[in-house]
């Protein structure tokens, strides 16, 4: 109700300053005389409209800049929660240019492009804040850094790591515990890594920040297996971080030990936890749960990698065609190297959901983008929607190629096509095809399989033995036998 009033209430003034800047520019284009009648000074007439426009300007200037501002802290929110496309979405309302604003924009770009392994744009949207000196190095130096690092570029590496350090040291609380880790690593240092990891590791869990930091690498490294000898060091107060907390059940999860794992997430509902619930049930063959535990995630970062890997197949395997699809649409371009395979994963759920239209555009699509020349998965839900749509040269010439890409389905139906005029019309116009819920899906393992052959119950109309007996009498007079 009060974000109702609020908005009523800033069209009302938005409206009122339009009034105003309307009149003003009608009264200066009123000749002289006319302002005369209408004002006795036009001194005062000048100085009014001069401050009512200024007025006016002003007010519309603080209204862009508070929409700016309400724009970056929701792109900030997004960022946090891991929702990209949300972030970009606000960051575009952002005018970068009219805005004072708009280093911040920048540095947010800088961000997403770095989260989205762009690391060059990343770099060159850092260049440029560092070019308008719009913000201290170390705010930025280290974000650009790990970018070189994902470039493999050594050479900018090395000049970009004396200035980075140099700037981010003193204002550093962990003595940039991280960012020397990764450079020992980078440079294949392990003489030092291993002494900064271990050798002081009493020291280091003593700190529950630092503690943080050294159980991410340990599990970055696959050193899971000697850090968990060390969490005896661990102080009692740094489990009361749920971050730990996941960090420790993570390498348990590593190292098999599930049922310990979950006993340190148990009552966390962040998106890590999560999806390690939701690896722990498919390993217990509990895929609605293991589902659920992913969709769970999904409403708290809809692009969560993991989510996406694990629930997209189970969503297949549960019949939750609509959630796969919602789940296809959260797969960014970052996340998967080939649209086309997305594409067509989208076309098995809309088939699976009955939306023919648009399952046949994606269809038409990928056969294009394929060159005439998709792949058997392709082929094979051509045939299915040939059959769907009753066309018997389509079903002829689909069912036909599925056949020659070695699916023993769709040879089977290119086999029938031979039997029945239309075969996909016949389907069309059963009314209703009744299977039992006890039986499984209809599949070329069930063709494959040998049937135990019942026999028939029929009513006898005319005895065998009395036809084998006018056989006999044929035959005897026709010479055909001898008695």
């Amino acid at each position: 109700m009060k974000m109702t009033y609020n908005t009523q209430k800033n069209k009302t003034i938005s409206l009122w300053y339009l009034a105003t800047l309307w009149l003003c520019l009608v009264l200066l284009s009123l000749p002289n005389h006319a302002r005369e009648i209408l004002f006795d000074d036009a001194d005062i007439f000048d100085e009014l409209i001069e401050n009512q426009i200024e007025e006016v300007m002003q007010s519309l200037e603080g209204n862009a800049r508070a929409e700016d501002i309400r724009s970056l802290k929701l792109a900030k929110l997004a960022l946090i929660n891991g929702n990209i496309k949300e972030a970009q979405f606000h960051l575009n309302r952002v005018n970068e240019f009219k805005s004072k604003v708009g280093v911040i924009k920048k540095r947010y770009l800088a961000i997403i492009a770095f989260i989205e392994n762009d690391y060059k744009t990343s770099i060159d949207a850092l260049n440029q804040l560092q070019t308008m000196r719009a913000t201290e190095t170390g705010q930025y130096c280290l974000l650009k850094l790990i970018a070189h690092m994902g470039l493999n570029d050594q050479k900018n590496l090395q000049k970009e790591q004396i200035k980075c350090l140099f700037e981010s040291e003193p204002k550093s609380k962990n003595d940039l515990f991280w960012l020397n880790s990764m450079l020992n690593l980078y440079n294949q240092k392990t003489n030092l890594l291993n002494r900064d990891l271990y050798a002081n590791a009493e020291k280091i869990l003593g700190d529950p920040e630092i503690a943080k930091l050294w159980l991410k690498i340990n599990l970055y490294l696959n050193r899971e297996n000697d850090a968990l000898k060390t969490l005896i060091s661990l102080p009692e107060s740094a489990y009361e971080s749920y971050k730990v907390r996941e960090l420790v059940a993570f390498m348990y999860y590593r190292t098999k030990n599930y049922e310990r794992a979950m006993s340190f997430i148990e009552d966390i509902d962040s998106v890590n936890a999560e999806n390690i619930k939701g690896n722990i049930r498919i390993i217990d063959k509990a895929y609605e749960l293991a589902f659920g535990h992913f969709k769970l995630a999904l409403q708290k970062k809809a692009d969560s990698v993991n989510a996406l890997e694990k629930g997209i197949p189970l969503a297949w395997i549960l019949g939750q065609w609509a959630d796969g699809v919602s789940m296809l649409n959260n797969v960014s371009g970052a996340q998967i190297t080939d649209t086309r395979t997305k594409k067509a994963l989208q076309t098995a759920f809309q088939l699976r959901l009955k939306e023919f239209k648009n399952a046949k555009n994606n269809l038409l699509q990928l056969r294009n983008e394929f060159q005439n020349a998709p792949p058997s998965e392709v082929l094979i839900m051509e045939s299915y929607l040939s059959l769907i749509e009753a066309n018997k040269k389509e079903i002829e010439d689909k069912t036909e190629a599925s056949c020659k890409s070695f699916d023993g389905m769709s040879c089977y139906l290119a086999g029938q096509t031979v039997m029945w005029n239309n075969l996909g019309h016949f389907l069309k116009e059963a009314k209703e095809i009744e299977i039992s819920e006890s039986k499984t899906e209809f599949n070329i393992d069930q063709l494959r399989s040998k049937i135990d052959e019942k026999a028939i119950d029929e009513e006898i109309f005319v005895d065998q033995r009395d036809i084998e007996e006018l056989d006999s009498v044929d035959a005897f007079k026709n010479g055909l036998v001898e008695f």
